[in-house]
């Protein structure tokens, strides 16, 4: 998709301090819509003003709820708009960052809350240093059921929420997760929007096939075309729901398995610039394994069995899935001859 003729024309000076944000989410189910309510609230109470909240609903149906929910919670003010595309998330934040006016483009999933300072540590971020285009910050998991305590931290991403991570300083990122991310506007007039041939709409238990990970993609997109850095900030902070369903087996498969088929296709399509796309996350994964995860596991085994039992599965069924899901695209595409998935195409 075609960045579209109504995005505001910025000036390229990197110099002048940024005022504004929009914010874009998007949602899907009535299901949600109590969570919704949680986090615009959340963002409600910022110690920031010049915020403008976008919600991108799927259906005319689910927006009538959504609206007249928000009249009765005071929200009136937040903007609603009806995604009449692909029903998936690309589309949905597609057609937020078209209708949006910020300086700065942030995105939130449904199920998340910000911390009070989440809008103030975004903007403080991006006008401190001028060559970040874009960043992502921590995810606290904020459990539906009981807190899986044994579950191994270096598989935190499965279930939605990052623990591991260093979080003491701002640091340089592959890409954002899309739970969290915010882009300087220019990152869409020079690399154009998210891929809606990739994602999914909420969950994605029915499918085998497709492939996730949009947010990387365009992440290593808006560094190939801009130049500019994506970081990891430790204070740009947001709570994430790990609703129940995230705990079972049947999606932990799926997901890592999905995340391993889409990891493949990036590596693909970015073979051949490694400054843009390394395997340096998974070697830093591969190396905590060995020297922590692994004899941690072992000591569990002998004084906690049951839970070292349950984290020594999760860990090869993790792995395995991955592995699985990785080595499902097709020879030919790991040779460095797949399309770039650009949504300038469209």
């Amino acid at each position: 998709m075609r960045p579209n003729s109504t995005l505001k024309e910025l000036s390229d000076s990197q110099n002048v301090e940024l005022h504004t944000i929009s914010v874009v989410i998007p949602t899907y189910s009535i299901k949600r819509l109590d969570d919704l309510v949680v986090l615009l609230k959340s963002i409600g109470v910022q110690n920031y003003s010049n915020v403008e909240l976008l919600v991108v609903v799927d259906s005319p149906e689910l927006l009538n709820q959504i609206k007249a929910r928000l009249i009765q919670e005071g929200l009136s003010s937040v903007g609603l708009l009806l995604n009449k595309s692909k029903h998936n998330a690309s589309a949905a934040r597609n057609l937020g960052i078209s209708n949006s006016s910020g300086e700065i483009v942030a995105f939130l999933d449904d199920d998340t809350v910000v911390f009070r300072d989440w809008i103030d540590e975004i903007m403080k971020t991006f006008n401190q240093d001028p060559s970040i285009i874009g960043l992502t910050g921590p995810a606290f998991p904020l459990w539906e059921g009981h807190p899986l305590d044994w579950f191994p931290d270096e598989f935190s991403w499965i279930l939605g929420y990052s623990s591991w991570h260093d979080n003491s300083r701002v640091k340089d990122a592959e890409n954002v997760w899309g739970m969290n991310a915010a882009f300087r506007r220019e990152a869409f007039q020079k690399a154009g929007f998210f891929s809606d041939r990739m994602g999914f709409r909420g969950g994605f238990l029915g499918s085998w096939k497709k492939i996730s990970s949009e947010e990387n993609e365009l992440s290593i997109r808006i560094r190939e075309q801009t130049g500019q850095r994506i970081v990891f900030s430790p204070r740009v902070r947001v709570w994430h729901r790990v609703q129940t369903e995230r705990t079972k087996v049947q999606y932990i498969v799926k997901r890592a398995f999905h995340l391993g088929k889409s990891r493949a296709t990036l590596l693909s399509i970015y073979r051949s610039n490694h400054s843009l796309m390394s395997t340096a996350a998974e070697h830093a994964l591969c190396n905590r394994m060995i020297t922590r995860l692994f004899p941690s596991i072992l000591k569990d085994l002998v004084r906690n069995p049951l839970h070292g039992w349950k984290r020594l599965s999760a860990t090869v069924v993790i792995l395995l899935a991955t592995s699985f899901g990785y080595i499902s695209v097709p020879a030919f595409l790991l040779d460095g001859k797949t399309k770039r998935s650009d949504s300038r195409e469209n």
